[in-house]
């Protein structure tokens, strides 16, 4: 099979002193024991909201439309009215529904004329100013959102959609920062009377992406020399997000700033700083909201959840230890012997899915890292797993700026998208096929490429 590796040329200096200091916001792992024990604890753990309610947590299922007639949809109920999107975590307490990951949320179709939605937030999301969640609001036009807010109190009623008339509309609603940052519960919707709410289809295809700040978005909204907050960190507009809506796929994205394979972002070279790595994060469901919650770790089930195709962007971290470790050589042999190891976990989960092992905008200590990459691929390729593929994004281009942080502004993202879908599209077209059957299929490449570019 054709390699599709895209090679660039060696990056200029800014883009060096970018692989310097990105990704460098501090990793905060909640309190937590780090535990990953299956079991959950009903009885322990603090509220999102910070009160205990005691309504009624008996719905409908999500395949029948669930009417309001000017009553609460909350608890249970809130799976039967919305089709929740990314990774969520229910609140034992409350029965709330918890969002911690960037592009996390949930999707419905409404019918009536108003429809607001009560959010919470527990103290350690609210406390710090520059770290809390902001989440964008889409109506009917899945590009633009019609607002943004964010959380300055422990409950906030947001009105998602109102008209004079009675309509029907699609609503869509995204946490577009980040987990390590903070979380934000859904703890129920209200309408008029004779509403209707509907969760929404599931979309034809899903894409998954496991990453650091790149694919959080830190920074995008911001300038070079600005402090990092949330305000200026909108996962809604990252390559990953742009990708998924060229597909019109649904999105999951696993990811946290600063976080590493082998290490996380350093400035020191004698050890990696490895007390909370994406082997650690991707397992469990939730490690921010658990954490914020006092609930155990729970392992991730995602039955339901199948992507066609999962990338997985990290190394950038990796870079700032592996370049300043006084044996390179055996520096990188450990994060290859470590990337090995995450690409397997993540095959287990998803064996039919199409991975791509990317990286960049990079240069010189990243580029090296991703040479090895290439030889986890080439490995794999060699075992018999034909869908591996590798891709290194070109460095930031004139013009293109940065954002906050020495990161990828939005014009970077935007052209890393581009990237990104290009390959995906050749990619579907030319391989063949096995999650379709017991037997390889060899489909028809041009009904594929077509699925694709819808």
């Amino acid at each position: 099979m054709k390699k599709w590796s895209i090679h660039r040329a060696a990056a200029g200096a800014a883009a060096l002193l970018m692989l310097l200091t990105a990704c460098s916001a501090e990793i905060r792992p909640p309190q937590s024991d780090g535990s990953t024990d299956t079991t959950v604890s009903r009885t322990e753990g603090t509220s999102m909201t910070g009160e205990t309610h005691t309504e009624s947590t008996t719905g409908t299922t999500a395949e029948t439309p669930l009417p309001a007639d000017g009553t609460r949809v909350e608890g249970a109920a809130l799976s039967g009215a919305v089709r929740l999107l990314g990774r969520y975590l229910w609140n034992e307490e409350t029965q709330g529904v918890c969002f911690s990951f960037t592009n996390s949320g949930f999707e419905l179709e409404f019918t009536g004329t108003r429809l607001d939605a009560e959010f919470g937030i527990d103290l350690d999301s609210l406390r710090g100013k520059l770290n809390r969640p902001f989440v964008n609001v889409y109506v009917e036009d899945m590009e633009t959102p019609t607002q943004t807010f964010t959380m300055d109190a422990l409950h906030k009623t947001v009105t998602l959609f109102a008209a004079e008339t009675p309509r029907t509309v699609k609503i869509r609603v995204l946490k577009r920062s980040e987990a390590q940052s903070s979380s934000i519960e859904l703890v129920a919707l209200q309408s008029g009377e004779g509403s209707v709410l509907q969760p929404t289809a599931p979309a034809a295809r899903a894409l998954e992406f496991i990453g650091d700040s790149f694919t959080c978005g830190y920074g995008n909204e911001g300038e070079l020399g600005q402090e990092f907050c949330t305000e200026t960190e909108n996962g809604c507009e990252t390559y990953a997000a742009r990708t998924a809506r060229a597909f019109g796929a649904d999105l999951q994205c696993i990811c946290w700033s600063g976080i590493g394979v082998l290490s996380n972002y350093t400035e020191q070279g004698e050890h990696p700083n490895d007390a909370f790595l994406m082997k650690d994060l991707y397992p469990v469901t939730d490690y921010a909201g658990s954490g914020r919650l006092g609930q155990e770790q729970k392992r991730y089930d995602g039955q339901d959840w199948h992507p066609d195709a999962v990338v997985i962007h990290l190394g950038t971290n990796d870079a700032s230890y592996t370049q300043r470790a006084a044996d390179r050589e055996a520096a990188r042999d450990s994060f290859e012997a470590a990337y090995e190891a995450l690409v397997e976990t993540v095959r287990e989960r998803h064996p039919q899915a199409m991975l791509i092992l990317a990286l960049g905008p990079a240069s010189g200590e990243g580029e090296e890292l991703y040479h090895r990459i290439e030889q986890v691929a080439e490995r794999r390729r060699a075992a018999g797993d034909a869908r591996v593929q590798t891709l290194l994004f070109a460095p930031t281009q004139e013009g293109e700026g940065l954002g906050a942080g020495w990161h990828p502004s939005q014009k970077t993202h935007a052209r890393m998208a581009g990237e990104l879908t290009a390959l995906l599209r050749e990619l579907v077209t030319l391989e063949e096929r096995t999650d379709r059957g017991p037997e390889t299929v060899k489909v028809v490449l041009a009904k594929e490429a077509e699925e694709w570019s819808r």
